[in-house]
């Protein structure tokens, strides 16, 4: 029994010895800079944040320009008052609904993007585990400890740019 056991053990680091060579890690951030759709993507959602706060600055040029036109009048009644405050309001909520709505589509379209990237990278890391003949990649963020484990980011960088 016990020479079973240490011989399933020697087994065990063999293979395990062998193993070393055809598994390893990439660090994604730095495969993910690389990607066109990545960057195209990006400059999309860029445009997007661009174009909101740019309607932002025009609600809230709209809520300067009425406190300002409201207070050239002079001495104001209650009603008066309490119509400017109302209007007041009223442009101060579309502001920060607008402003709701522009974080929670720019949140959407990032999103959006990080799963077709992830889609992306996943079929391209299949096609170059297969080519090179890898049987186990990692995101380098995932491993604890990995100095047993070779680093293929650069690797993987130039077979994506072919």
């Amino acid at each position: 029994m016990i020479r079973f056991i240490s011989l399933f053990f020697w087994l065990l680091l063999s293979f395990s010895i062998f193993g070393q060579n055809d598994s390893g890690y990439i660090n994604y951030s730095k495969v993910v800079k690389v990607l066109p759709e990545y960057s195209s993507g990006l400059k999309y959602i860029q445009l997007q944040e661009k174009k909101y706060i740019d309607t932002l600055k025009s609600l809230y040029k709209k809520m300067e320009n009425y406190v300002l036109n409201t207070h050239h009048n002079g001495r104001l009644d209650s009603i008066q008052k309490i119509e400017i405050e109302d209007s007041l309001k009223s442009i101060q909520e579309e502001y920060e609904i607008f402003q709701i709505h522009a974080n929670k589509e720019l949140e959407k379209e990032q999103n959006i993007l990080d799963e077709k990237i992830k889609i992306l990278i996943t079929s391209k890391l299949e096609l170059f585990c297969t080519e090179y003949d890898i049987t186990c990649i990692y995101e380098e963020e995932s491993i604890l400890h990995y100095s047993d484990c070779m680093d293929y980011t650069g690797m993987f960088i130039e077979y994506i740019e072919k």
